[in-house]
């Protein structure tokens, strides 16, 4: 808000008031995918290792010559944990598979798509929407004890039909790409602060993983990582520009 006085016709000074464009608001526009790459990676590196605990246990649960409390110990027991580990290894391969599979052959024509018709938004959108289902489903499918392995792959189908990974990093390459249009010493500043916002949400992730599984359990872990997949949409949705030109202009002039 600006003030400016003028003298009208009386000699009377009066005050008016102008109203100025926020540019802190719209500069915080242009940074919203580096918080989302962070969140994202924050989500990943948090539920990765509580996952793969989940699927030797499940592993180990379903095999009838192992007890259940040798599989509730079961980094304890290494006879046991070496007959486990090959089944888990080969699901988590699957899981893998169904999550980058799908989105590597989708990228040839999603990235075009995109280019064409100008959206981003929709490339980010979607594989976000995905990871919260992801790890929803697995909050769900770990408090079901008798659950066989398998079924955990069905949290996975979401992130394999949503682009996963793949899509998140093409959507917010091409939105730092079309805000950055024209400034080649901004732009290499920008996928500079992209890598380091993914690269900064490992560190805390990997220090915490481990304490908030012995405090919360499978549920409460996947449940955080959702919370975080969940805010990563929400600015995606309300705070990242779905016409990115339009503001480099808008900046220009």
């Amino acid at each position: 808000m600006r003030n400016f006085s003028e003298v009208d016709s009386l000699g009377s000074r009066k005050t008016k008031y102008a109203t100025m464009p926020l540019p802190r608001i719209r500069n915080l526009r242009l940074y919203s995918v580096e918080p989302i790459l962070f969140l994202v990676s924050f989500a990943s590196i948090l539920s990765d290792a509580p996952l793969q605990d989940l699927f030797l246990k499940k592993v180990c649960e379903g095999m009838p010559d192992i007890s259940d409390d040798v599989c509730a110990s079961l980094p304890q027991h290494p006879e046991a944990e070496r007959l486990v580990q090959p089944k888990a290894t080969i699901l988590l391969m699957c899981k893998s598979l169904i999550e980058t599979l799908l989105p590597a052959f989708a990228a040839f024509w999603v990235g075009p798509w995109s280019d064409r018709t100008r959206k981003r938004k929709p490339l980010l959108i979607a594989p976000l929407t995905g990871f919260a289902i992801l790890y929803s489903m697995l909050a769900i499918l770990s408090s079901i004890p008798s659950l066989p392995a398998n079924y955990l792959l069905l949290a996975s189908i979401p992130v394999g039909f949503t682009g996963g990974l793949v899509t998140v990093f093409t959507a917010v390459t091409c939105i730092i790409g079309d805000e950055t249009e024209g400034n080649g010493r901004r732009r290499t500043l920008r996928l500079g602060l992209l890598q380091a916002s993914f690269v900064l949400g490992l560190l805390p992730a990997s220090l915490c993983s481990a304490a908030l599984f012995q405090a919360l359990n499978y549920s409460g872990v996947f449940l955080i990582s959702g919370s975080f997949s969940f805010m990563a949409l929400i600015i995606a949705l309300y705070v990242t520009q779905d016409s990115p030109t339009l503001i480099a202009g808008g900046e220009a002039g």
